[in-house]
């Protein structure tokens, strides 16, 4: 199978995934928001935010040091695969158990703090199932991972079915808390069984296996990297809740969620496209540009438009999914939309610093970003509450880009500028015939914006010709056992 099959193949495989994922969360939000409140999805918001930075501490890179060596050298797998699971187990129990005992100590109502004992369970078995998902994208079944993510998800849904049913009172924001660690706790048990049915025996000691201390070695430029992102990411909800309140965190996190919803599909890419990187920058550099280039139309192809139609169309879609009462969410949601753009830069150059084994760059750069965003936020919040929050993270993530951009150019230029240039001519595009509506109704706005852009986009050479024949083509295999 040749590499443009093996990542179109990938793609499909998760989009229908990707699909479920997103709306058992969009319907987990629409019962948070709507039935219960600002201030409970603030809290929720909170004690998700708060396991996305301690699982970064909990994995240390294991995970993805296991799919960048492991798509290269597949043949270290039986070797590799347990060596890294040990540690991974070892490193989210300390974790689970250092979090569990500081609890008394975060500063919040005792209510809370049960809640986030319960959370801790999410943390643990997603966790475990990171490492697990990362030896299936090293092995480019990505497929199986969007099973993974299927089954948890719906796992989720029925659950939340269960809350809203069931007679709980008082105790319906528990049973949602509750969701997170049952639904990850049943997708980990069915990665662990297909990893046993595909030989891995994660818990043996083979001969030959490296020793924890040479893993973490390797794995910590990969840690400071994900610890920086996670910084950037989740640490703006957490400072709301300790500068402002539940209702701001929540207001802010329902901008984020659709902000992070309209990224998912760029961060699908990211996954699919690193083994491709690693593999073809080790094998072939100039089969790595064509690539490349291949990647940037795709990613700037997506992201500008769903960037401007989520600026334009912001107040509609915030009224539309969760109500009135979160109105005081569109103008965070505005000034977030542009980072969808720095995003798909960000998986470019980030992509090449870590094929090409420059993760101390990459780290640098996340360090950056992830040091203005937790500074601007300390800032802006008490200033300018959610909206100083959306600001420091548009400022940091252009921060990153423009440093991640710089630290790949003495490696390879990539051919991203037209690729950008026409997306932005296109989405200008379909702006202007928004704005010559006579309403912003989303049944209307949304197909005529789409079908704007897919013109303009068309008109502007967006997507080429010969990007798909060179997509169909499947010439003799080359050294990797592939095309790209």
């Amino acid at each position: 199978m040749s590499n443009a099959q093996r990542v179109i193949r990938n793609i499909l495989a998760v989009f229908g995934s990707e699909a479920v994922a997103r709306v058992a969360g969009l319907v987990l939000t629409l019962y948070v928001a709507r039935a219960l409140g600002p201030a409970p999805l603030g809290q929720l918001a909170f004690l998700l935010s708060f396991m996305m930075l301690a699982s970064v501490v909990a994995d240390l890179g294991v995970s993805r040091l296991t799919t960048r060596d492991l798509a290269r050298d597949r043949a270290a797998m039986p070797t590799f695969a347990p060596a890294a699971f040990r540690l991974k187990l070892a490193l989210v129990l300390a974790v689970v158990l250092l979090l569990a005992l500081a609890s008394p100590f975060l500063g919040k109502g005792p209510e809370l703090r049960g809640y986030f004992l319960v959370i801790l369970g999410y943390l643990f078995f997603d966790g475990l199932g990171a490492t697990l998902r990362a030896l299936f994208i090293a092995r480019e079944e990505l497929e199986v991972v969007g099973l993974l993510r299927a089954v948890e998800k719906l796992l989720l849904l029925l659950l939340l079915g269960a809350v809203v049913v069931l007679p709980l009172a008082g105790r319906r924001f528990l049973g949602v808390v509750m969701l997170f660690p049952l639904s990850a706790g049943g997708a980990f048990l069915l990665a662990l069984l297909l990893a046993r049915r595909r030989g891995l025996r994660l818990l043996s000691r083979p001969a030959g296996a490296p020793r924890w201390r040479e893993i973490l070695a390797r794995s910590w430029p990969f840690a400071g990297s994900i610890i920086m992102a996670n910084v950037t990411l989740h640490s703006d909800r957490v400072l709301l809740s300790y500068l402002q309140d539940d209702t701001a965190t929540g207001l802010y996190d329902a901008a984020n969620r659709i902000f992070v919803t309209l990224y998912a599909l760029q961060a699908l890419m990211a996954d699919v496209f690193f083994p491709t990187f690693s593999r073809l920058w080790a094998t072939d550099r100039e089969r790595y540009r064509r690539f490349a280039g291949r990647a940037a139309r795709l990613l700037y192809g997506l992201a500008v438009p769903l960037a401007a139609g989520a600026f334009a169309l912001a107040g509609e879609g915030i009224r539309l999914i969760y109500g009135s009462a979160f109105e005081g969410s569109v103008t965070s949601l505005r000034i977030l939309a542009p980072v969808l753009i720095l995003r798909a830069g960000d998986t470019l150059w980030g992509s090449l610093l870590l094929a090409a084994d420059h993760e101390h760059r990459f780290l640098m750069a996340l360090a950056a970003g992830a040091g203005i965003n937790v500074l601007l936020n300390l800032l802006f919040i008490p200033r300018w509450s959610l909206n100083g929050a959306a600001v420091a993270t548009l400022v940091s993530e252009l921060a990153v880009m423009l440093l991640l951009a710089g630290g790949s150019r003495a490696l390879t230029s990539l051919p991203w500028f037209g690729a950008a240039l026409r997306a932005l001519v296109a989405a200008g595009a379909m702006l202007l015939a928004l704005r010559w509506l006579p309403t912003r109704h989303l049944a209307l706005s949304l197909p005529v914006g789409l079908v704007a852009y897919a013109l303009a986009f068309r008109i502007v050479g967006g997507w080429s010709r010969e990007d798909l024949k060179l997509l169909r083509r499947a010439p003799a295999p080359g050294p990797t056992g592939g095309e790209d």
